[in-house]
């Protein structure tokens, strides 16, 4: 939960808690529940986002298999983060907090010292962009590594292991 608020709230998304349980679609739902009001400026990055995205049925020919899809083809991110998004179609008539900054979360966890891993990043001489997003990633977040240059590992000359 805390990595999607963390996104939403990233993208600039004004993001408020429930004063006071309510109902909604039959359900019950606690104070302090999240809640994503669409009157916003960035409603529709929100709506994008938290809804649930539904990809046409394409098939290779009548009957056929479907056609494999693009690799970025899941964007609902209460899915991918196993939690729950509810659409209140109406206004809910419930107190909001005003809005709240959640609390900063790290997708990579500290390493002690004694058990940081040693990372190898293969860099072709023909730039692969996965290898770029990855470096990205990495310079980000911290994360040590060493990048492997094509030449080093023919000559066999370098060895990665966890000890």
């Amino acid at each position: 939960m805390s990595a999607l608020l963390g996104i939403l709230r990233r993208g600039a998304v004004e993001i408020r808690t429930a004063m006071q349980s309510f109902s909604l679609q039959g359900q019950r739902h606690s104070a302090g529940t999240y809640v994503v009001v669409l009157r916003q400026p960035y409603a529709s990055f929100a709506k994008t986002l938290l809804e649930p995205q539904h990809y046409p049925d394409r098939r290779l020919y009548p009957g056929g298999p479907p056609e494999r899809p693009y690799d970025v083809t899941a964007h609902t991110l209460p899915l991918l983060m196993g939690v729950s998004a509810i659409v209140a179609n109406d206004s809910l008539r419930v107190p909001l907090s005003s809005p709240i900054t959640p609390r900063s979360v790290t997708p990579v966890p500290p390493l002690r010292e004694d058990s940081v891993p040693r990372i190898g990043l293969y860099k072709s001489y023909d730039a692969a962009i996965d290898e770029g997003w990855t470096r990205w990633v990495f310079d980000n977040w911290k994360v040590p590594y060493t990048s492997l240059v094509d030449s080093v590992v023919r000559a066999a000359s370098c060895v990665i292991s966890s000890t």
